[in-house]
């Protein structure tokens, strides 16, 4: 079929060449007024830089580096922390405070393997030798790691650094007078385990968030 425009369809064609156009934005920036002109304009302007491309050595030497930077710090506070420590050493959220605590801890056990060389309440391996619910699944490293942590929650209503250092202690004198009665005894600090490992139980039955 052929089809034939009329003199004045022809002449309207003849000129469409004349007709105005104009970009359409992105359907994200459409109906934003002026904003889809200025975000054009800087999407045009904006040179498209070269990609960089990281490998997972250099990912692994940065995780590296920061692991050693943070060793580093530990080494340099633990130079800070005298053997026996006292209330000023003890802070709730320091890395000072957390190994004041462990090396009080540590300290106490110390005295308690020589006070109780024919019952101890941890083996060889460190697996405690105690009979409470859920003792046979901890070690004495673990008490150790989440001491600090426990002992803050115990003494949560304790407000401000000299109160919480004074209560804590306390809490540690009386473990270590104990220690050196006659004959000594030994409950406060089984007391200390049974509630760091009571605290790490509830946060592994704790749900994930």
């Amino acid at each position: 079929m052929t089809v034939t425009l009329s003199a004045e369809s022809a002449a309207a064609m003849s000129n469409i060449h004349e007709v105005d156009v104009w970009d359409v934005g992105p359907t994200m920036v459409r109906g934003q007024g002026g904003k889809a002109k200025s975000l054009l304009e800087k999407k045009a302007l904006k040179p498209a830089g070269p990609r960089i491309r990281v490998s997972r050595f250099s990912v692994r030497c940065r995780q590296k580096r920061g692991a050693k930077e943070k060793k580093t710090k530990a080494e340099a506070v633990a130079a800070t922390c005298p053997e026996k420590p006292d209330a000023s050493h003890y802070r709730r959220s320091s890395l000072l405070g957390k190994m004041a605590i462990q090396v009080q801890l540590k300290r106490l056990y110390s005295i308690h393997q020589k006070s109780f060389p024919s019952s101890p309440i941890f083996d060889v391996a460190g697996r405690c030798r105690m009979t409470f619910e859920g003792a046979s699944t901890m070690t004495w490293k673990e008490i150790c790691e989440e001491a600090p942590e426990c002992i803050s929650t115990l003494y949560k209503n304790m407000r401000g650094r000299v109160a919480f250092g004074e209560a804590v202690h306390k809490l540690f004198t009386t473990i270590e007078q104990q220690f050196g009665r006659t004959p000594p005894t030994r409950a406060g600090f089984l007391h200390l385990v049974k509630e760091v490992s009571d605290f790490i139980r509830s946060k592994k039955a704790a749900p994930v968030e």
